[in-house]
């Protein structure tokens, strides 16, 4: 049976200096459906700007360890690259490659941003971030 694992990350920024601070992910087919949330050290401060996006500030992460040092790792590595995940994320490419840097790289993925605008051919929405599609 396959996993469907919708998942985020948040990030110290947008760039390809950036690392992963939060992932928050949830199994949705299963009897009592997972939910997790960890918070963790990034290598490089987080900036203002990030903070003011996702509220998660230096002070809050300064006793966490670093992602791939936590406990949380492998057992999200397993589960994100299981042969029967398929990991779900709105704008895959980005969350996608703040966990491939972090040493996590799943299989089978949805983009559900890629989704929103296959399906408004017609351009009609104004936007297909989450919240205006909520």
């Amino acid at each position: 049976m396959q996993k469907l694992i919708f998942f985020d990350t948040e990030t110290t920024g947008i760039g390809e200096e950036d690392y992963l601070c939060q992932i928050a992910y949830k199994i949705a087919n299963e009897k009592d459906s997972e939910s997790f949330v960890g918070m963790y050290k990034p290598p490089i401060p987080i900036p203002a700007g990030a903070s003011a996006v996702h509220h998660i500030t230096n002070e809050m992460v300064k006793d966490k360890p670093a992602f791939k040092e936590s406990s949380d790792f492998q057992i999200i590595k397993e589960l994100f690259e299981n042969e029967n995940s398929i990991v779900i994320a709105h704008n895959m490419p980005f969350d996608y490659g703040m966990i491939k840097k972090e040493g996590i790289e799943p299989n089978k993925t949805i983009c559900t941003l890629r989704v929103a605008r296959h399906l408004d051919k017609d351009a009609k929405l104004a936007k297909h971030n989450l919240q205006f599609l909520r």
